[in-house]
């Protein structure tokens, strides 16, 4: 053992976790009841089982929109324009490009919901507020040079006693440069209007996925909950530090630990918390003269089809291997949910990801170059009709009768 690494081990059983401040974490039986100070149950949800609180919403959402909130009609009946932004790190520079080239098409639509996880809950804002802020967009997602912009590494004696290998300082100065009282106050006006901003987070405590209903959240003015949210949302685990939001539980205060969306999911549709036939129900009782049915759009910040190579008998390249193909396979089994919902439901799909022959040329993670040519081609995407697709590719549709 060199005397380097020793001293370090050493050094890391002395101070033991001196370096990060103690938990008070959610007693196990009494999770589900843990609020944010401030905000009731109705900001958040723990994913599989419907929210009360969050359906009651998504009621008032239909009808403070009314039909006239519809992107299009089929039948006379009103067509809700959803979409759902995936994770994928500095792919998101795809997803920029592509909501960017769509705009110039003239057909990008005014969304009833946008959902967000990970590099997609830093787009979702953008993609909630429309064609008026791609701008900011573009420059978010065009500015970034290396990793250094959005993480910063850390000693290696700090490791030890650490609870990632980085810290997120940039990105959360970059998040706080983005989301200021003006978007926040503009997604509070979309959010009277009836329209929704969901962005998904990982309850490492739980370990359940959260649904975040931003629009609530930007209704009270709470910036920095909502710049905690999408850090946490975009915080890969050991790479980056669990984002700690504190709690409480009958007056009583705890904390909990929340990282990547992308954990759980590679993209989401708000059913997981929302029961959307009862909620139409609910809203024709009070008037909504209309059954209004969804129409997906997706956009994917990766590549369907895995790429081949090779992965060198180290711990890093092994693990940075597996995360991927983990990744890979999580992405291929939420489009093909989605799509079977929509062909449940009789809605139309809609999704656009990276093409198969792109290929990251650099070491970098975060390649300032890189990512502008993956927004070019996002934007260059955008522009080719053919380039949405509607049905999954691979194998889904060649195992699935759905005439």
């Amino acid at each position: 053992m060199r005397p380097f690494v020793f001293l370090t081990l050493i050094l890391g059983m002395l101070t033991g976790c001196a370096g990060i401040a103690p938990r008070v974490p959610v007693p196990v039986d009494i999770q589900a009841e843990a609020t944010i100070p401030g905000h009731d149950n109705g900001i958040r949800a723990l994913g599989l089982g419907k929210s009360d609180a969050m359906q009651r919403d998504f009621v008032e959402g239909l009808l403070d929109g009314g039909q006239e909130q519809a992107c299009d009609f089929e039948d006379d009946r009103p067509i809700m324009c959803v979409l759902a932004l995936s994770g994928g790190g500095a792919f998101g520079a795809f997803g920029a490009g592509v909501l960017n080239g769509w705009t110039e098409t003239g057909t990008r639509p005014d969304f009833k919901i946008v959902t967000g996880i990970s590099t997609g809950a830093l787009i979702a804002p953008f993609a909630f507020l429309g064609p008026k802020y791609d701008a900011k967009l573009k420059q978010d997602f065009t500015t970034i040079e290396s990793e250094s912009d959005i993480v910063t590494q850390l000693p290696i004696l700090a490791l030890p006693t650490a609870d990632a290998l980085t810290n997120s300082h940039p990105l959360m100065n970059r998040i706080r440069n983005t989301v200021d009282a003006e978007m926040v106050a503009a997604i509070a006006e979309e959010h009277r209007q009836g329209r929704r901003l969901y962005i998904g987070t990982t309850n490492l405590d739980a370990e359940r996925f959260t649904v975040w209903n931003i629009g609530v959240i930007a209704l009270s003015g709470d910036v920095d909950l909502i710049r905690k949210v999408i850090l946490a949302s975009a915080s890969i685990p050991g790479l980056m530090a669990p984002v700690l939001f504190e709690v409480e539980v009958e007056g009583a205060r705890y904390d909990e630990l929340h990282v990547d969306g992308g954990i759980q999911s590679q993209f989401f549709l708000p059913v997981d918390v929302i029961d959307l036939d009862a909620a139409i129900a609910s809203a024709k009782v009070r008037g909504f003269g209309a059954t209004p049915k969804p129409r997906l759009y997706i956009i994917r910040n990766a590549r369907f089809a895995p790429e081949p190579g090779f992965a060198e008998r180290r711990l890093v390249p092994i693990v940075k291997r597996s995360v991927s193909a983990m990744v890979q396979s999580m992405g291929r089994l939420d489009l093909a949910q989605i799509f079977a919902f929509s062909q449940v439901r009789k809605s139309d799909l809609f999704y656009i990801e990276v093409p198969d022959d792109f290929r990251w040329m650099s070491d970098d993670e975060f390649n300032g170059p890189e990512m502008r040519r993956l927004y070019r081609i996002g934007y260059a995407s955008a522009l080719d009709p053919s380039a949405w697709r509607t049905t999954p590719a691979g194998l889904f549709p060649k195992n699935a009768r759905y005439e």
